[in-house]
């Protein structure tokens, strides 16, 4: 760790690779000093086994997919995908796996099973009523357009007997 006291002295980051875990170790130029950096513990997830840890099995499925969509996005993502993967294990933080979530689903109450129900009988009224209203509209146009037809023909009659 840098100390308060060391502001503007350069540091130059030592990596060393170790068999199960990579460490960083910062080296002062002005006192070519090493500090120790103590190994980090395991992350609690890095004993799983990912359901997709074969990696090349997802990189051609992207592949396949990336082909059907005509895009490099699956491609990409997948790459995304398994550098982050890659970098947390190097840091010894364990794999990443996807959670998910199973979709919630609440019983309704009495109360609310009532109000649907309400509703339910108040739509189909409501379309009932609606209908109806369509019904009697569409009877008082060809009413009308009876009414007005049979006005122009008479009035047509009266027209060629003048």
């Amino acid at each position: 760790m840098i100390e308060p006291s060391d502001k503007g002295q350069k540091y130059q980051v030592i990596t060393e690779e170790h068999p199960s875990t990579s460490t960083k170790q910062l080296k002062n130029k002005n006192t070519e000093k090493s500090s120790k950096v103590p190994q980090k513990r395991k992350h609690k997830n890095s004993d799983k086994i990912s359901k997709s840890s074969d990696s090349d099995e997802d990189i051609s499925k992207a592949y396949e997919k990336s082909v059907k969509e005509d895009s490099l996005l699956p491609i990409l993502k997948q790459e995304l995908r398994l550098k982050i993967q890659t970098r947390r294990l190097s840091e010894g933080q364990g794999e990443l796996l996807p959670e998910t979530k199973e979709p919630k689903s609440y019983e309704l109450t009495e109360e609310e099973k009532e109000k649907y129900k309400r509703r339910l009988i108040q739509n189909r009224d409501s379309l009932r009523r609606s209908r109806q209203k369509d019904i009697r509209r569409e009877e008082m146009l060809k009413q009308t357009f009876d009414t007005e037809s049979s006005k122009e023909e008479s009035l047509k009659d009266k027209r060629c007997n003048f």
